[in-house]
């Protein structure tokens, strides 16, 4: 084999000898070809970059791994949640005014025995697109398929059933509604229900109509998958920097295919390797070695931001920048303005989500007879916006103000017009 020949090996040409496991046994003598590596292998060059470089469809167990093994995917579909909650909420009178000491402390207890599987439930609808929190009644569990549950029927606990283990039917008329639920879990089976039996969640499509809505990583699904493959080009980065690229010599006999599986297979995996032994008569030697370090922080961060905006998570937050308060508020002692936007982000998904969910279960529980019954609405507390020093400048602002006004209900001439107008340029800015 030629050098030339060899080069088209180390660099993936289009004729490679078909890789096979060390203890795989060679049947025959004949080349196979196979790609090696990322997607952009051979993108087509008349194709649109999605669906030649990147998946046209993305599979719900890709979302699934995405989620488990990549931290940035985890953090966009979990913090909005776990946050919303942490901030917390309260449920009031429809006027606004505080809710009955019952209603209160009975709601408080039935929120507390389904918070951790409501929360899991709204995470799976944002990491899927589509969730239900099954409700488990009290009734015969043979006609959960056919009938809803009677009025007064309690229940005693709540199943999330992830999309990848639920199959959803709808009606064939608008509105479109849920006519039947479907799911399988580990050691229980295949279950029927009816929509009245569960509580429904979806991040709805904007391009279509639809009970499966689409998933909160969609949009930025190929940035996260460039991100993955850059971690792993950092890592080949750090393995490689006592060592150049690797590339292999034949020997000027000719070889065999079954000697080029042999040759290919003792410096696969070389970077963690501390043995490397090669067949007689073939070499290994460095080359293409280039002076200089990328510029990985750079690099990195561009994609990172572009997965920030595409998941509405400011960058400083998404990457756990703000570790102090001094972070978190300004030189101004207000809070930063990528907080702020956080914040506002947090009540959109709190308005087109969260309130929804929550009103559902708590009239599920009013039906059951677990809350007493009566209106009610659900108000989630204000974020604090300010820091301690920043409140009590403003507790003092407010007590000079005060002051002000009751020198000038007495018309105290301690205070020329002039003065006055100073002073309240100042409260303005």
């Amino acid at each position: 084999m030629k050098r030339v020949d060899a080069l088209k090996i180390l660099f993936r040409g289009d004729k490679v000898p078909a890789f096979r496991p060390l203890q795989a046994k060679v049947k025959d003598a004949t080349e196979s070809t196979y790609e090696r590596g990322f997607p952009y292998t051979h993108p087509s060059a008349l194709g649109d970059p999605i669906g030649t470089m990147f998946v046209s469809e993305v599979p719900l167990t890709g979302l699934k791994v995405m989620y488990e093994r990549y931290p940035l995917a985890t953090k966009i579909v979990d913090l909005p949640i776990l946050d919303s909650f942490g901030i917390g909420f309260k449920l009031t009178k429809l006027d606004g005014s505080d809710q009955d000491p019952d209603f209160t402390a009975l709601s408080d207890i039935f929120w507390r025995v389904h918070k951790k599987r409501m929360t899991r439930h709204l995470r799976l609808a944002r990491l899927y697109g589509f969730s239900d929190l099954l409700l488990g009644y009290s009734d015969d569990p043979n006609t959960w398929g056919t009938d809803p549950p009677a009025d007064g029927t309690p229940f005693a606990w709540s199943q999330p059933l992830p999309a990848p283990d639920t199959t959803i039917a709808t009606t064939k008329t608008l509105p479109v509604e849920l006519e039947s639920i479907s799911f399988n879990i580990k050691d229980v089976g295949t279950k029927l229900v009816v929509p009245q039996r569960v509580i429904h969640c979806v991040n709805p499509k904007l391009t279509e109509e639809g009970k499966e809505g689409a998933s909160v990583l969609q949009c930025i699904y190929d940035n996260l998958t460039v991100q993955k493959h850059a971690d792993w080009s950092i890592g080949q980065t750090l393995w490689r920097s006592a060592a150049g690229l690797l590339g292999m010599y034949a020997p000027a006999t000719n070889v065999n295919v079954a000697d080029q599986e042999l040759a290919m297979d003792s410096i696969a995996n070389v970077n963690v390797r501390t043995t490397v032994y090669i067949p007689k008569g073939w070499q290994v030697k460095e080359i293409m070695r280039k002076p200089g370090n990328i510029a990985i922080a750079r690099n990195y961060d561009v994609v990172v931001k572009q997965i920030a905006a595409g998941s509405g998570i400011p960058y400083s937050v998404l990457m756990g920048a703000m570790k102090s308060a001094g972070a978190i508020f300004g030189s101004s002692d207000l809070v930063s303005e990528d907080l702020a936007n956080y914040y506002r982000f947090l009540q959109s998904v709190q308005e087109e989500m969260l309130t929804d969910q929550l009103k559902a279960l708590f009239r599920k529980g009013q039906i059951a007879g677990l809350i007493p019954a009566g209106g009610f609405k659900v108000e989630w507390n204000v974020p604090e916006l300010m820091s301690n020093s920043e409140k009590k400048r403003e507790e003092l602002e407010m007590l000079a103000m005060d002051n002000l006004i009751a020198r000038l209900k007495i018309n105290d001439p301690m205070l020329t017009g002039e003065q006055l107008v100073k002073l309240l340029q100042k409260k303005g800015r």
